[in-house]
């Protein structure tokens, strides 16, 4: 028993899965019961009528319990920084949960969102050793040319999180190959700064434990879009980068365009070599239908061990999806370890949310340069930046973490659920760019300098920043970000003489 619990103290913190585990429980909704069913009908009967009333106004309703999303046991830590959007990436490595509008969610695993690895042997004619996506299965049915990780991959494979980094390690003993994925986004307390950027960084360690070098690539692939009915609707396209950088030598990646009526925004993939050295070395594919089977990203891949270095920036076409795709190329010496660092970032500055009454400006862009080319600069400061924001998260964590008197469980869900801070439709906008309007009733110190903060009351209820809810959150909020938590109350303060006389039920 004692070695037991030695061996769980001295497992890293945080909640780990191997990446082929299967939940024994399924979520499933609930389903009242008959004499339920009958009180329950009056409810039902105004809900209903209040969201159909909202709907011919043009606008969703904060709150549809006819059409709630059934929870999935697919999620893990979540991408980005406070207020400009988040990405969701499950604990098998895909991209699953998306906010980009405002108080809205989309749900759909995106088959092209993935790393790729391709290993060769260079002593062989660059034999192909190993060529796969590296998620447990076949997502959908397009990208029919791509192989996916297999059982025995995945039982090699382990998932920690620990918000906001995550880990997945993936062992090949035949090889005698293993990698390591590093995930981080710029949550950090007490920096009001870096905290509110729209990025993530993934660096890739790779550790060569053969007798022979190894050619590594590693490929981050990603579509257009967030998986929604957008992504296929046309006009969107892909533009491709490359700058130079004295810290960073040579950047290279592909800003996304996506274009929507209400909300567009561009997201943005790049990597870089190392400090002037040419190893990694950096390809990209501009373009490629992730409607198709894949097969051009994939052979390229598996014949050269990198991409082809093209641009393609014209718009899509109807019913077509398309992705880009960046490229690491490493070679790995015997009884070595090389590093490759991707970054994912998406820059959507000025919102709307559903009601379409008010234009906000996120509160990120007022650290960003007017004149900037907000893919190239938004890469440029994940990738010179996420050390930094490792060595401060940790310095947070640490006093948690090592202390003895804590069990494990608690520690991981002490910094798990601080996820709901940031993933709950998290908004963070300016204030300067606000109309005038008559003096507030009270001072708006805090405001003034940090803007409006707001999140949702839950994914269901669309409800943002309900004053009893936030109470049960509001002392993580005031502990890590204490000026957000005062800007918060006095936009309370600003109610109070308000009256809403709109009739919902």
């Amino acid at each position: 028993m004692a070695t037991q619990q030695q061996e769980k103290q001295d497992q890293p913190p945080g909640w780990t899965v191997r990446l082929d585990h299967k939940f024994e429980s399924k979520p499933r909704k609930y389903v009242p019961g008959f004499w339920t069913t009958l009180k329950l009908l009056p409810v039902a009967f105004r809900l209903t009528m209040a969201c159909r009333g909202v709907r011919q106004q043009g606008r969703e309703p904060p709150i549809d319990v006819w059409n709630e999303p059934l929870g999935q046991q697919i999620r893990g830590v979540p991408l980005g920084g406070i207020g400009a959007g988040t990405i969701g990436r499950g604990w098998q490595g895909d991209f699953n949960r998306w906010q980009t509008h405002p108080g809205s969610y989309t749900h759909a695993q995106v088959a092209a969102d993935q790393f790729i690895l391709t290993v060769r042997d260079p002593a062989d004619n660059n034999a192909v050793l190993l060529h796969r996506v590296l998620h447990p299965g076949r997502i959908g049915h397009h990208l029919s040319a791509w192989e996916w990780l297999d059982s025995t991959g995945s039982s090699h494979a382990t998932y920690r999180a620990l918000y906001p980094q995550a880990w997945t390690e993936y062992n090949f003993p035949d090889l005698s190959l293993k990698l390591v994925c590093h995930q981080v986004s710029p949550v950090i307390p007490h920096d009001y700064v870096r905290s509110s950027f729209p990025v993530a960084a993934f660096n890739w360690t790779v550790e060569n434990k053969s007798s022979r070098p190894l050619q590594v690539t590693i490929t981050f692939s990603f579509q257009n879009g967030c998986g929604g009915e957008a992504d296929a609707a046309g006009g969107h396209s892909n533009e491709s980068f490359v700058f130079d950088d004295m810290l960073l030598g040579t950047v290279k990646g592909v800003a996304l365009h996506h274009k929507l009526e209400m909300n567009p925004y561009i997201l943005s993939i790049a990597s870089h070599t190392y400090g002037g050295s040419s190893d990694p070395n950096i390809s990209v594919l501009g373009r490629y239908a992730t409607s198709g089977d894949g097969e051009a990203l994939w052979s390229s891949l598996r014949e050269t061990g990198e991409l082809p270095d093209s641009d393609d920036p014209s718009p899509s076409n109807p019913k077509e999806t398309i992705g880009a795709a960046v490229a690491a190329s490493l070679t790995v010496q015997p009884q070595q370890t090389s590093e490759a660092t991707f970054s994912l970032a998406w820059d959507q500055p000025r919102v709307t949310f559903l009601g379409r009454e008010q234009v906000f400006t996120r509160r990120y862009t007022l650290f960003m340069p007017a004149d900037c080319n907000p893919a190239e600069d938004l890469s440029r400061i994940t990738l010179s930046g996420w050390r930094e924001w490792v060595r401060d998260i940790n310095t947070w964590q640490a006093p948690v973490l090592g202390d003895p008197r804590l069990p494990a469980w608690f520690k991981s869900a002490l910094f798990n659920e601080l996820y709901v801070l940031i993933d709950s439709g998290t908004v963070w906008l300016r204030q300067d760019d606000q109309e005038p309007g008559s003096p507030p009733p009270v001072p708006l110190k805090y405001l003034s300098k940090h803007g409006m903060f707001a999140y949702l009351e839950g994914h269901e209820y669309r409800l943002f920043n309900t004053l009893d809810v936030h109470f049960y959150a509001s002392f993580a909020l005031a502990q890590l970000w204490p000026e957000l938590q005062m800007a918060l109350i006095e936009n309370f303060a600003l109610t109070i003489d308000k009256q809403d006389d709109e009739a919902y039920l």
